[in-house]
């Protein structure tokens, strides 16, 4: 096993009392098995900065409030050789500080879990094609002010290779996809996303052409982001 352990303490301060934990231990199970990857994370932090009430941040209830508490477990399981990945994330929190409006910030003291399955794969369609896909289950217990898609998607069908020397490139399509959802509202007065649960966003899948590429050190990356909001009715838009 290979072993990653770290700490840290704050003993005085505005962060008295603060620490994180994290150890990591991996594993190669053989050549053909791949690697096992399994650890544990614990932040204990007082609460950001424009919450207290000697900040600027024009925030409406700055005062004090608990210190935020998040344990994460995790294993990670990758097989290169097959091209694929597993990875499962477990999260336990606490005293969790969010907004609910554009100036307002609230804690949610009640302890609440997130689950997150993650798979992900390499797919050899011919000798320059590849299908990445990636998949995202995502879930909490109770009902914690945090809104997230159970479903998210990533595929990417590739053009790519060593064509020259120097050249090597990578070119396709992107298609990201996500299940309806409460998407956070964004609040440009303290540069804060905050929690809503109004309005639902259902969309439709988003499509990006992209281009890559290195010659010698030299890097390239162009995008056209949202095709799949092109309009041709009226010019192009």
């Amino acid at each position: 096993w290979d072993i990653e352990a770290t700490g840290q303490l704050y003993v005085n301060g505005f962060h008295s009392g603060d620490y994180a934990a994290y150890i990591s231990m991996k594993r190669m199970l053989g050549k053909k098995l791949g690697y096992l990857n399994i650890g544990f994370q614990n932040v204990n932090r007082a609460p950001s900065f424009i919450l207290n009430p000697i900040s600027r941040f024009p925030v409406a209830n700055q005062g004090a409030y608990g210190k935020e508490n998040v344990i994460r477990f995790f294993a990670l399981y990758e097989n290169p050789r097959n091209g694929w990945k597993l990875r499962g994330e477990y999260f336990a929190v606490n005293n969790y500080m969010y907004f609910d409006s554009f100036f307002s910030a609230k804690q949610y003291a009640t302890l609440f879990n997130v689950l997150h399955l993650t798979a992900e794969k390499k797919f050899r369609l011919s000798k320059y094609w590849n299908w990445y896909t990636e998949i995202h289950l995502q879930q909490t217990t109770g009902q914690p002010p945090v809104n997230i898609p159970f479903i998210l998607t990533r595929n990417r069908i590739a053009f790519e290779g060593n064509f020259a020397t120097n050249l090597f490139l990578s070119t396709g399509l992107e298609v990201r996809y996500t299940t309806a959802y409460k998407a956070d509202d964004y609040s440009p007065f303290i540069g804060q996303y905050f929690v809503q649960n109004t309005n639902t966003i259902s969309n439709r899948p988003e499509i990006t052409a992209f281009m890559h590429f290195r010659i010698k050190s030299f890097k390239g990356f162009l995008r056209v982001e949202n095709l799949n909001t092109l309009n041709v009715k009226n010019g192009f838009s």
